[in-house]
């Protein structure tokens, strides 16, 4: 058995036996990336809804005459042998997935909330030469007052324009916090790490218009 620490929500550190065949495995990209894509496709399945007859807009008077006309009868333009008509047999949710996708967004709802975001920039410009300056600032977006997450932006740069060539240089600065669940247990409480990253990028563009 593996031994792992989780630290409760008073901050006690425990630790728990976990099965070997499941956390004692070496880290296998392409089946992460399959389950994650395969939860954001069930998450997504109850918005699907296409309209059935009852559910077209539109006029319901009859297209022309019953007799008389040459043509073969028909109804309202809701027909679904029209273009733009409704479906015969409409994609619908089913009632387990409107289960699901509601009981998902109270679990939203329930861990996270409205975050404070802050953006701000300027530049001068000394003839064909510019310097700009920018903040920004994005607000933890977690319930939970354990949980430490927010992150700050701070760039600068220059630029240089004549007769339509221009070039661009920034320096981004981005210093963050955040926290990450490596896994979730249902029965026990649950451990989570601490990111504490400070990251710089050079960005650099060079055009011409014409």
């Amino acid at each position: 058995m593996v031994k792992i620490s989780c630290r409760s929500e008073s901050g006690q550190v425990t630790s728990i036996d976990v099965s070997d065949s499941v956390f004692d495995r070496a880290y296998n990209e392409s089946l992460v990336h399959q389950l994650v894509t395969a939860y954001l496709a069930n998450a997504r399945s109850a918005t699907r809804a296409q309209k059935g007859r009852s559910e077209v807009a539109g006029s319901t008077r009859k297209q022309w005459r019953q007799k008389g006309t040459g043509r073969a009868r028909t109804g309202a333009a809701s027909n679904p042998l029209w273009s733009g008509g409704g479906k015969i047999f409409p994609n619908k949710p089913t009632e387990n997935e409107k289960a699901y996708y509601r009981s998902l967004n109270k679990v939203v709802k329930n861990e996270y909330k409205g975050a404070f975001n802050f953006r701000v920039g300027g530049e001068v410009k000394f003839n064909i030469i510019m310097a700009r300056l920018g903040f920004a600032y994005y607000g933890k977006p977690y319930k939970d007052k354990d949980f430490k997450a927010n992150q700050l932006l701070l760039s600068g740069g220059l630029g240089y324009r004549n007769k339509g060539f221009f070039i661009d240089l920034t320096y981004v600065h981005r210093v963050s916090k955040d926290v990450s669940f490596p896994y979730r247990l249902e029965d026990r409480l649950n451990t989570y790490a601490s990111l504490n990253q400070k990251t710089g990028n050079i960005v650099a563009t060079v055009g011409v218009k014409f």
